[in-house]
């Protein structure tokens, strides 16, 4: 996986540079809608669909939001275990899948046919057939260090 990055933070009395992961805070494009699509499991994602399923995506509580556990020295960043370096996670997955599900009952076109949620999409390929985004390389379970220095 590539390197994690840095951000300015707020935090209400200072500002902080931080490291995220790539997928918790992604650059460019395709790269913002492989994260939406990781999240949602929606091939787009509108303002509309967008307010219906925010309330139900909190900040990761292990990580706070960067995507990375921990420093082991000079190795670098590791995945946070619960949010696989997306930085959030579900409230109540059950309750997630459901509102998604109501939401491709109005816009079937927007499925995305196989999605596991909260996996992150680590190397982006828009298939311009299905306008779906896949995995070029994807994560297996035994790929959670990241981030060498």
């Amino acid at each position: 996986m590539p390197r994690a990055g840095l951000a300015s933070v707020f935090t209400g009395l200072e500002e902080i540079a931080m490291e995220f992961s790539r997928f918790a805070r992604p650059v460019g494009g395709l790269a913002v809608r492989a994260r939406q699509q990781a999240l949602y499991g929606l091939k787009h994602v509108t303002p509309e669909i967008l307010k219906e399923l925010r309330s139900l995506i909190v900040t990761c509580p292990q990580c706070n939001g960067t995507g990375l556990q921990g420093t082991y020295g000079n190795l670098g960043w590791r995945a946070c275990p619960r949010c696989h370096g997306l930085g959030e996670v579900y409230k109540d997955l059950v309750r997630f899948r459901k509102r998604r599900w109501a939401i491709l009952q109005r816009h079937p076109e927007l499925e995305v046919p196989v999605w596991e949620p909260g996996r992150p999409i680590r190397c982006p390929a828009l298939d311009l057939k299905t306008d779906v985004i896949t995995d070029a390389c994807p994560l297996q379970d035994e790929d959670l260090q990241l981030e060498l220095f």
